[in-house]
């Protein structure tokens, strides 16, 4: 399946090379599968598919300490893959790793662990939310660059994709370091997911920044919903219906192919408000929504 699926995508770039189509994939709660199919079949036209996660951050496979890696308890992946995979869908898992394990070199030593776990699940790839509080150093990028690395040629035998959460602060802010590991994709966070630091001059260049030193085939850019009622989601991503369509607008012309949407409400579901996904929807059918 995977497999295939690789196949139909490098035949579709051959035939775009200069373009590519617009997409939607969602970070979603991996348990939640009947609400995120529904979700599917309501608004397919921007879903692409879903990146599996416990939390707002909170993956669903976790590398502790010593370096082992593990499913979270609680969840079954394979379970929760399988239907999306069964429709077409992408299905990616939110990956976690402790940073004593990315410092100590065991995490790199074990990577094969996490690739294990993605192959034996049928899943689509991996999605690496590292984000560390401490210790900014070029040695600590350079360790997080290598367990990344080791993801990706281990990876690459499985056919399984890849891929990293950046920002703009700490360790994950050193966009050409991490560009050198050629990842299948990556998803920002910090400034873009908030509608004030994705449509002020810092998100429009962090952007900018992410096409230059990915390119817009492997820039995936992260946003927030919001709901209805606000105050059902426990982060407040501060998105209008014009808020958006002026990033969506901005992001297009420079370049931006991929949105990345985070569930607000990822710990207990609430309705979405109806302009995300009529924004979105206009998005992917046009080059500009206005």
């Amino acid at each position: 399946m995977r497999l295939l699926i690789a196949t139909m995508a490098m035949l579709t770039l051959v035939g775009c090379e200069g373009s590519d189509p617009k997409t939607v994939r969602w970070i979603v709660n991996s348990k939640n599968t009947d609400e995120n199919i529904q979700m599917w079949k309501n608004h397919e036209g921007v879903v692409k598919g879903f990146v599996g996660a416990s939390g707002l951050t909170s993956g669903v496979i976790n590398v502790s300490k010593n370096g082992s890696t593990a499913v979270v308890e609680g969840h079954n992946l394979k379970n929760e893959a399988a239907i999306p995979l069964a429709k077409g869908l992408e299905y990616h898992a939110l990956l976690n790793v402790d940073q004593e394990a990315i410092q100590s070199g065991a995490a790199a030593k074990q990577c094969s662990e996490a690739i294990e776990l993605a192959d034996n699940a049928n899943i689509t790839g991996l999605l690496v939310d590292y984000e560390p509080t401490t210790n900014f150093t070029m040695k600590h990028t350079e360790a997080y660059a290598g367990y990344l690395r080791c993801l990706k040629t281990a990876g690459n035998k499985k056919n399984l994709q890849i891929s990293m959460v950046v920002s703009d602060w700490g360790i994950i802010q050193s966009l050409d370091t991490y560009a050198e590991l050629n990842l299948d994709s990556y998803t920002s966070t910090s400034p873009t997911r908030q509608a004030a630091q994705a449509n002020s001059d810092i998100g429009t260049k962090f952007v900018e920044n992410m096409i230059a030193a990915f390119g817009a085939k492997r820039t995936f850019v992260g946003i927030g919903t919001v709901d209805t009622p606000r105050a059902s989601c426990s982060k407040n991503y501060g998105w209008s219906k014009d808020s958006l369509e002026k990033f969506l607008n901005t992001s297009s012309k420079a370049g931006v192919a991929h949105i990345d949407v985070f569930r607000c409400d990822i710990q207990k579901y609430s309705p979405i408000d109806p302009f995300f996904f009529n924004d979105l929807s206009a998005w992917v059918a046009q080059s500009d929504i206005n």
